[in-house]
C-alpha cells in the first residue's frame, strides 16, 4: 500500500510538470501569434492599407 502511496505522488509530480509545461508552451505560443498578427497588420499598412502614403498620394493626384 505505501509503495502504491509513493507511485501516486511520483505521477502526481510528474503530471504538474507536464502542466506546467502546457501552459508554458501556451503562453509562448499566444504571444508569438500576437506579434506575428502585429507585423502582418503593420506590413498591410506599408504595402497599400487604407492609412499608407501611397494611398493618400494616389486620392491627391486624381
Amino acid at each position: 500500500m505505501v509503495k502504491a502511496i509513493q507511485v501516486l505522488r511520483i505521477h502526481l509530480l510528474e503530471l504538474e510538470k507536464v502542466n506546467e509545461l502546457c501552459k508554458d508552451f501556451c503562453n509562448r505560443y499566444i504571444t508569438c501569434l500576437k506579434t506575428k498578427m502585429h507585423s502582418d497588420n503593420l506590413l498591410r499598412n506599408d504595402l497599400g492599407g487604407p492609412y499608407s502614403p501611397s494611398q493618400t498620394n494616389l486620392g491627391l493626384q486624381q
